[in-house]
């Protein structure tokens, strides 16, 4: 059996699932010529295989995914609405606590001996004059302590008079 070559648009005929291919003959007839036909032969395009229909576990698993999307979406929006809420109580808050804590500054500042300031701050202002202040206050105006007497200030003895009526009134019973 002789060995054919088959040109590129033949191997595509074939693999589009020609049922007939003219490959020529194996060797030329003597007489026959050799030049190739006037026209030559309308190229076969290859059939585009159908997409397979999609199987019923693919769709399965693609539906189960958009289901925990649409969950997980239905969360967060949840979880932002809530964020929300509390923001806005945060910010409705904010001034009554600006309030407070300008007051508080204000009078640390006067036990310090300076003036109060601290109406005319902003929030944040509030909050680097407290952290400057403070340390300032303790140390200054420490409080809970217990008060002891110095060992210097001793307690004089009761005078002789006062001792001798104490020894009278107890005897007296």
């Amino acid at each position: 059996m002789p060995k054919i070559t088959l040109s590129d648009d033949q191997r595509a005929r074939i693999l589009a699932g020609a049922t007939e291919l003219d490959i020529g003959e194996a060797t030329p007839v003597p007489g026959a010529s050799a030049t190739p036909p006037a026209t030559p032969p309308a190229p076969v395009i290859p059939a585009v295989p159908a997409a397979p229909a999609p199987s019923t576990d693919l769709v399965a698993y693609l539906t189960g995914q958009v289901a925990e999307k649409d969950t997980a979406l239905i969360t967060a929006k949840a979880e932002l609405a809530n964020a929300k809420v509390a923001a806005d109580a945060a910010v409705a808050n904010q001034d009554g606590l600006v309030k407070i804590a300008q007051a508080v500054v204000g009078q640390m500042q006067v036990a310090l001996g300076n003036t109060d300031s601290a109406a005319a701050l902003s929030a944040k202002d509030v909050v680097a004059e407290y952290e400057r202040v403070l340390p300032v206050y303790k140390a200054k105006l420490p409080t809970g302590g217990v008060s002891q007497p110095t060992p210097e200030a001793a307690v004089p003895d009761a005078h002789p008079r006062f001792t001798e009526r104490l020894a009278l009134i107890a005897t007296s019973k």
